[in-house]
């Protein structure tokens, strides 16, 4: 056994103190909440390689999975699986002999944050399992496509519909506004940021064409001001899908209430304007207080921002 090269990182590993919470016996490593993907990522790491062939076919006809990477659980060098598992967004491991080896794979940095799912009949085994794992799938559930995906439903909507929080950006003087509004609120919106010190409007539309142009513009918006999408609020969930707004402050501009615009859309969403409430100057400059509060203080003057589109 102390041949094998995560062995020897367990060895050593487990002369190290641990910290547990006494309440739960479980390390304190919270997931880590990822941006919606079209696919999700997987990695897979089993102890026997008919198992890792079996899931990786799974994998492949999964119409929400892609990208499997491989390793083993116990031959692997535990560099080779970190630097492997590190771009997934879902982990698929083994609980059949080696608990030790899979709990020292949770316990890696670069491993905390993952969303986990343990492939195992051995349900006894899961007292000595210290980290996270958020689910457990019997070995059955990979024996055919239709028992794989129903087990995987709960865990691509729980991905789904994580909301990351906004990304600190740099303190400006002048916040930059994108403005997307149907019906009649695009002129008086345009018009009240004109009057207000600290906002801009740099682009302004009634209808979204995923053009070049619009691409541009949401990329140089600090804030986004968007329609709730009126009767269609899925025009509003693509185009949050589409672009990355991970450092945008997402403002939804609606006649509906917030609660309804947030019960039916499922993505991160900072504020909500509602028209019958804000409807004047006056009370416009007020609703932006705490939005400009909160750009100011989210300042990170390092901060670089990444425009690479996130869903695949």
């Amino acid at each position: 056994m102390k041949n094998f090269p995560l062995f020897r990182f367990l060895r050593n590993k487990f002369t190290e103190e641990q910290t547990i919470d006494p309440q739960t016996t479980v390390a304190q490593h919270h997931r880590q909440p990822v941006h919606k993907r079209n696919k999700y990522r997987c990695f897979v790491c089993q102890s026997n390689r008919a198992h890792i062939r079996v899931i990786a076919e799974r994998i492949d006809a999964h119409p929400r999975l892609t990208k499997p990477t491989y390793g083993m659980l116990i031959t692997d060098d535990i560099d080779c699986i970190a630097s492997l598992a590190g771009d997934a967004d879902i982990l698929l491991l083994s609980l059949e002999e080696h608990c030790d080896a899979t709990d020292a794979l949770l316990d890696l940095p670069a491993l905390r944050t993952k969303m986990v799912v343990i492939i195992s009949n051995c349900h006894e085994s899961r007292q000595r399992i210290k980290n996270r794992v958020d689910y457990w799938m019997p070995n059955k559930f990979i024996e055919t496509d239709g028992d794989f995906q129903s087990l995987m439903a709960p865990v691509i909507d729980e991905l789904d519909n994580d909301y990351p929080p906004r990304q600190p950006t740099p303190m400006k003087s002048v916040y930059r506004c994108f403005i997307w509004q149907i019906g009649h609120g695009l002129p008086q919106i345009t018009h009240w940021i004109e009057k207000t010190e600290r906002l801009y409007a740099t682009y302004s539309c009634g209808h979204l064409t995923y053009s070049d142009q619009e691409r541009a513009a949401v990329q140089e918006a600090d804030i986004l001001i968007l329609s709730s999408g009126g009767d269609s609020p899925g025009s509003l969930i693509y185009f949050l899908d589409y672009y990355d707004v991970r450092s945008k402050a997402i403002i939804i501009s609606t006649v509906f209430s917030a609660d309804r615009v947030l019960d039916r859309t499922p993505r991160r969403i900072d504020y909500v304007l509602e028209k019958m409430k804000v409807f004047d100057l006056k009370n416009f400059k007020r609703f932006f207080v705490p939005i400009i509060k909160d750009l100011d203080g989210g300042t990170d003057n390092e901060c670089q921002r990444n425009d690479n589109d996130v869903v695949s």
